[in-house]
C-alpha cells in the first residue's frame, strides 16, 4: 500500500448507490486519520475523483463495517461517464461491476477502481450505519497495482480467491467473473473463438485462466467487445488481441485491471507466409512478434513498417526460406542499425528486428553461417551477410578476382575464408577505398587459402601470400677448406604474390672436427636474400678439439625480411669466412643442414 494511505469514516441514514456525493469535498492528502462525515443528506455513491489523488489513474480500496449496527451494508463498484465528477448528477449507473458483496467488521477484499469506477455503499433500510474505507492511489503504474493489490489482500485477510470452473465443448462465451477467478477448461474438437467477459462483467483483479485440456481443435481467445476492451492497453488489433492455443495444455491468464485486461504471458507470435509477392508489406504492431516467412522463387523485399506506426519493442522475424536473397527495407527515413541501408539475408538465412525508437531498428541475424560460394568465374561478387558467421568463397579460375562487400555492410566480427582451388593467382579486392592489411588488394598464391575479418573499418587478413607457405632446401654433406670466404651454402627460389610480403628465413646445421687432431674452428656465416643480407642473422660458430673426442657442433640463425614485392625472390646462406687450425685444415658440415624459408 502506499506510504500515505487514506481513511474515511461514512455515516448516514440511507446510501442508495445512485446519487452522487453532494457536499463537494476533496480528500486531504495529507489525512491519515479517520474523517467522519455525519450530513443527513450524505448519499452514498463515491465516484473515482471523490477517492483518488489528482493525476492518478486507479486505486485500491477495502471497505469494511465500523460499527455493529446495520449488518446488512454492503458495498459494489458501479461504472460511470469518464467525464463524470464528485458534483455532477448520475447520468447513467449501469450493472453492477462486482457481485454484491456483504461488509464485515474485516476488511473486504480489495477493489480495484479505474477513472470511469464509483463505489456504491448500501444501508439496509432499517436503520443507518458506519463504513470505514481504506485507499492507496496506483501512481498511475499498472506494476504497482499488482503489488498494492497483493497487500491489500494480506491487509483484508483474504489470501485465498474463490476459484470458480467452467467447461467449453466448442466456440463460446466465457461466464461473469465479478468477485472469484475463473479456471475454464477448453476442450474443442474443432477450432472456435472463446470469448473474454465483457468489462462490465468482470471485477478489477479477478483473474481468468484458460487451459486446454484435450481436442483436436484449436481455441482462440477473444475480445467479448473488440472496438472498446483491451489487451495489454491494444484495442482490435487482429495480429495481436487473440490468443492461439496451438498446443495441449496450452496455458494462458488474463487478468482484469482498470480499462481492460492484461495477459499475463505476453503477446502471442504471429505468422505471415509470403509464397510470391515481392515486395512484401509488412504491417505495423504493437506488442509481441510477428514472423515473416517468404518462400519468393527469387530475390525479394520486404518493406517494414513505419517506427512511428509501432510500439517500441515490437519485434518481427524474417525467415528467408525462398531461393535467393530477402532484403527487408527501412521505410522513409527510419535506420536498420543506424543506417539507411536495407538489410539483406541470403536464401536460409533469418533475422529478428525490434523497434528501438521512432526512427530506429535494431536487427540481429539468427543464422551466423552464410552458404558457401563456389565458383571459377573470372570475377567473383561477395555479398554481405549477417551474423558473426564465416562466409567461405573458392575459386578455381587461374587468374580469378573476389569482390569483397563494404564493410558497411558486414558486422564487426564477421569472416571471409578465401580458397583458391585453381593453377593461378586469385586476387582479392576490397569494395571502393576498404582496405586489406592496409592494401586496396590482396593476392593468394594456388592451394592457398586467406582468411579475412572485419575489425570495423577494414579487413585483416592471415595466410594466403604470407602465411602457411615454405619452400626449404637441405645442405649436403660439404667439406670446406681452411680459408673459405663468401661461399653461398645453400640457396632456394620462392615466389610472392602480394604487396609488401613478410618472409621468414632460418638455417641449420650441424659441424664436424675432424677427430684426433687438436685445433680450433670459427665459421662465420649469415642469410641474405636478393643479394641483401638479412638483419641479424649474423652468427659465428667456434669450437676448440680435444683429441681422441669426437666433436660436435651446431649452426643457427634467423631472420624477417619485410616488405617483399611480388615476384621470384632467393634466399641463400653465406659463408663469410671459415678458418682451421687442425693439420687435416678441413671443416664438416653434415646432411643434417636445411635452409628453410617461410612467407
Amino acid at each position: 500500500m502506499n506510504e500515505n494511505p487514506r481513511f474515511y469514516v461514512l455515516s448516514a441514514e440511507r446510501f442508495d448507490g445512485t446519487t452522487p456525493l453532494s457536499m463537494g469535498w476533496l480528500p486531504n492528502n495529507n489525512q491519515n486519520t479517520p474523517r467522519h462525515v455525519v450530513e443527513q443528506d450524505l448519499v452514498g455513491r463515491l465516484s473515482f475523483a471523490d477517492l483518488a489523488r489528482p493525476g492518478t489513474s486507479g486505486c485500491v480500496v477495502l471497505a469494511r463495517r465500523w460499527s455493529s449496527e446495520a449488518e446488512g451494508d454492503q458495498v459494489e463498484v458501479r461504472s460511470v461517464s469518464a467525464t463524470e465528477t464528485k458534483d455532477d448528477p448520475p447520468t447513467t449507473v449501469l450493472d453492477s461491476l462486482l457481485e454484491v458483496s456483504t461488509l464485515l467488521s474485516t476488511w473486504s477484499r480489495p477493489l480495484f477502481l479505474g477513472p470511469t469506477d464509483a463505489l456504491a455503499i448500501h444501508h439496509l433500510p432499517e436503520g443507518g450505519g458506519t463504513v470505514e474505507l481504506l485507499v492507496a492511489d496506483e501512481y498511475g503504474d499498472l506494476l504497482k497495482a499488482h503489488i498494492q493489490a497483493a497487500e491489500a489482500e494480506a491487509l483484508a485477510g483474504n489470501s485465498v480467491t474463490p476459484l470458480g470452473t467452467q467447461t467449453l465443448l466448442a466456440a463460446g462465451q466465457v461466464e461473469p467473473v465479478k468477485n472469484r477467478d475463473l479456471l475454464v477448461l477448453l476442450t474443442f474438437e474443432t477450432d472456435g473463438d472463446v470469448s473474454l467477459p465483457a468489462l462490465e462483467d468482470a471485477g478489477q483483479g479477478v483473474r481468468v485462466t484458460f487451459l486446454r485440456v484435450d481436442g483436436d481443435g484449436v481455441p482462440r481467445i477473444v475480445l467479448k467487445t473488440p472496438a472498446t476492451d483491451t489487451v495489454n492497453s491494444v484495442t482490435d488489433d487482429p495480429g495481436f488481441t487473440p490468443y492461439v492455443m496451438r498446443s495441449l495444455q496450452d496455458v494462458v491468464t488474463y487478468r482484469r485491471v482498470p480499462g481492460g485486461w492484461i495477459r499475463e504471458q505476453g503477446t502471442p507470435a504471429h505468422v505471415l507466409v509470403n509464397e510470391t509477392t515481392s515486395p512484401i508489406a509488412v504491417p505495423p504492431g504493437v506488442e509481441g512478434t510477428l514472423y515473416v516467412v517468404s518462400r519468393v522463387a527469387g530475390a525479394a523485399v520486404a518493406t517494414l513498417p513505419s517506427c512511428a506506426d509501432c510500439r517500441v519493442g515490437y519485434r518481427i522475424f524474417f525467415v528467408n526460406a525462398g531461393s535467393a536473397w530477402l532484403t527487408p527495407t527501412p521505410d522513409g527515413t527510419d535506420r536498420i542499425n543506424r543506417s539507411l541501408a536495407p538489410y539483406s539475408l541470403p536464401a536460409g538465412a533469418s533475422a529478428l528486428f525490434e523497434v528501438m525508437t521512432l526512427i530506429d531498428w535494431c536487427a540481429v541475424a539468427q543464422d551466423e553461417t552464410p552458404i558457401p560460394i563456389e565458383s571459377a568465374d573470372a570475377s567473383v561478387d561477395v555479398p554481405a551477410w549477417r551474423g558473426f558467421g564465416r562466409q567461405i568463397v573458392r575459386v578455381s579460375n587461374a587468374a580469378g578476382v573476389v569482390n569483397l562487400p563494404s564493410t558497411e555492410d558486414v558486422n564487426v566480427g564477421a569472416s571471409c575464408l578465401v580458397e583458391n582451388t585453381g593453377t593461378g593467382v586469385v586476387t582479392i579486392d576490397g569494395d571502393g577505398a576498404d582496405l586489406i592489411n592496409g592494401h586496396l588488394t590482396r593476392a593468394v598464391p594456388p592451394g592457398a587459402a586467406t582468411l579475412l575479418v572485419m575489425n570495423g573499418f577494414s579487413w585483416t587478413a592471415t595466410g594466403g601470400d604470407f602465411g602457411p607457405q615454405r619452400e626449404q632446401a637441405v645442405v649436403g654433406v660439404t667439406v670446406l677448406p681452411s680459408g673459405t670466404a663468401d661461399l653461398v651454402l645453400a640457396s632456394r627460389s620462392f615466389t610472392t604474390y602480394g604487396p609488401n610480403t613478410k618472409a621468414k628465413v632460418s638455417f641449420t646445421a650441424s659441424g664436424r672436427l675432424t677427430p684426433d687432431e687438436n685445433g680450433d674452428v670459427s665459421v662465420v656465416y649469415r642469410l641474405r636474400v636478393d643479394g641483401t643480407f638479412v638483419p641479424g642473422s649474423h652468427r659465428v660458430a667456434q669450437l676448440t678439439s680435444v683429441p681422441m673426442v669426437d666433436g660436435y657442433f651446431s649452426y643457427a640463425t634467423e631472420g624477417l625480411v619485410s616488405n617483399l614485392a611480388a615476384g621470384s625472390h632467393t634466399a641463400e646462406i653465406v659463408i663469410l669466412s671459415a678458418t682451421s687450425t687442425q693439420p687435416s685444415g678441413v671443416i664438416n658440415i653434415t646432411p643434417e643442414g636445411s635452409l628453410l624459408v617461410e612467407w
